[in-house]
């Protein structure tokens, strides 16, 4: 997916995924908030606090993750 959401280095995102759990058949969502490093044409590298990750713009197309613009520290 080559998407542009016009993200900048820097930027705070909120990340809700689905998960299947493995000890059961229902689905779990994890919530984790992340800085944005830089923004690729297919993914989107994050910064996590302890691990960086690349989020698929494939799978927030297909709507297993979702993501949200900024959050408030608390």
């Amino acid at each position: 997916m080559r998407i542009v959401y016009g993200l900048n280095a820097g930027d705070r995102l909120t990340v809700a995924d689905t998960q299947m759990r493995r000890w059961s058949r229902e689905l779990g969502t994890r919530i984790r908030k992340c800085t944005v490093i830089h923004e690729y044409p297919c993914f989107i590298l994050a910064d996590f606090g302890a691990y960086r990750e690349s989020i698929n713009k494939a799978s927030i197309h297909c709507n297993a993750v979702l993501i949200w613009e900024g959050w408030e520290e608390g």
